[in-house]
């Protein structure tokens, strides 16, 4: 039921009278609901492909609260050349260069977390064999300053993966970069390649939780809520 105007009109006067106790439990409901952020970075290279390596995480403080989501984050980088010769004396080709590779994260047991595929490419026509192998000229290219980047990201609610970012010390999680770069040619034909690529891994672990009030806290909300019920009892 609703009640009258002049009650609640009353009420609010008692309150803007009390802002001690407007405080206490302002303090104590703010510190009860408010989510709370933690967030680790660790990378990884550029190093030449391919590689495995493991970046290593602070596991989750249960006491600090509960956990409502862990977020993965990776960026993957790939640097690198390409350089290709174009063999074929009768006819000029179509050449697409791929500046191509996979940077991943995973858990302990191996499982996939989050993979990045970083991807550049080139284009270019060239002429029939120009007589030189030095990958420039009429039927040759070099790119020597390729970069690619990927950024993904996987966010994790079960309570399995929650026990497992979850304790006390560290977790470490593998990762691995590797390269697939290379050309391909249109018409298929006699061409010389190399593909020279270094790989980066960077994570991020963000762990979204609901803190455990204070006792404190506690204590203010504990004390503003008597106050009031206190007052209706007198009213």
């Amino acid at each position: 039921m609703l009640e009258s105007g002049v009650t609640w009109h009353a009420r609010l006067e008692f309150l803007m009278k009390k802002p001690a106790l407007i405080l206490l439990v302002g303090l104590g409901l703010a510190s009860i609901s408010g989510a709370q952020v933690i967030t680790q970075t660790q990378s990884f290279g550029f190093a030449p492909t391919n590689w495995t390596n493991s970046l290593t995480f602070n596991k989750f403080n249960p006491a600090l609260g509960n956990l409502t989501s862990i977020v993965v984050s990776l960026t993957g980088q790939l640097n690198g050349e390409i350089k290709f010769e174009w063999l074929e004396t009768g006819s000029g080709a179509s050449v697409t260069g791929n500046l191509a590779g996979q940077v991943k994260i995973q858990k302990p047991d191996l499982s996939n977390l989050v993979v990045t595929s970083p991807l550049a490419t080139t284009s270019d026509t060239v002429s029939a064999y120009d007589g030189t192998t030095d990958f420039g000229g009429t039927s040759g290219k070099t790119y020597s300053a390729l970069s690619a980047t990927d950024t993904q990201m996987n966010t994790l609610t079960g309570p399995a993966d929650f026990a497992l970012f979850s304790g006390a010390g560290t977790i470490a999680l593998p990762i691995a970069g590797s390269s697939f770069s290379g050309v391909t040619t249109s018409p298929a034909g006699n061409i010389t390649s190399n593909a020279d690529v270094l790989a980066k891994a960077s994570a991020t672990i963000t762990y979204n939780y609901t803190p455990v009030p204070e006792p404190a806290s506690m204590i203010a909300l504990g004390l503003g809520l008597t106050g009031l019920a206190a007052r209706r009892k007198r009213k």
